[in-house]
């Protein structure tokens, strides 16, 4: 049975980006980042697992913001674009069967102090 996606806007927790100028888009979809990024743990969770958000669409929506934003803050010594995309998607085919732990989905960032390998 396929799902519908219905798109809900999501109320802006602070305006100091304009929203127009991130605009991230997938293929078939379009979110502003800055209404993804501004969700909290809970909301993101919830709209994920309603099917509202794709995993793909919020990991798109923090790389770009994490684009816009890394001229400024520097955040990330390191990025794993490639591989997070891969286990977005894997999140996206769990959670499409009903499946996947209580963040799953939920794009997260690992201390730099912490050894990756």
């Amino acid at each position: 049975m396929a799902m519908s996606h219905t798109r809900k806007e999501y109320p802006l927790r602070h305006d100091r980006y304009d929203p127009r100028s991130m605009l991230v888009e997938t293929p078939g979809t379009a979110v502003f980042m800055s209404d993804v990024c501004a969700l909290s743990a809970r909301e993101l969770v919830a709209a994920l697992r309603r099917r509202e958000l794709r995993a793909t669409e919020v990991l798109e929506a923090v790389l770009a913001r994490a684009d816009c934003l890394g001229p400024v803050l520097n955040p990330f010594s390191v990025r794993l674009d490639d591989s997070a995309r891969v286990a977005a998607a894997a999140a996206d085919a769990l959670l499409d069967r009903g499946e996947g732990g209580p963040l799953c989905g939920v794009p997260l960032t690992i201390k730099d102090s912490h050894w990756l390998a």
